[in-house]
């Protein structure tokens, strides 16, 4: 499985398990991070310092070795993102497409 460590910039899963305990573990769900949330990976500090993820409408900084104690899954998450993009009318194929050639 997955960890949040994983997320690369932009990507976005649902947090599963914490690999975590004690005041730790308070420390993190206080801060929002439950298992059932969705959190997305914004920027990761230079240097390979703390990640910022977005969660709950927040982005939140936390350090590399505590993103790899969080589980997540992406497939729940991309089922629920093919199924609102379904909805919409949108194809995601050809939106991730779009997005490879705008990296070049």
């Amino acid at each position: 499985m997955r960890t949040l460590a994983d997320l690369r910039q932009g990507e976005s899963a649902k947090l599963v398990q914490l690999l975590v305990s004690g005041d730790e573990a308070t420390a993190v769900m206080e801060a929002g991070f439950i298992p059932g949330t969705v959190v997305t990976m914004m920027h990761s500090a230079p240097g390979g310092g703390p990640r910022i993820y977005r969660l709950e409408g927040a982005e939140i900084a936390i350090r590399v070795e505590l993103a790899l104690a969080l589980r997540v899954s992406m497939q729940e998450e991309r089922a629920r993102q093919e199924a609102a993009a379904k909805a919409a009318g949108v194809d995601l194929e050809a939106e991730a497409a779009r997005e490879e050639v705008r990296r070049f």
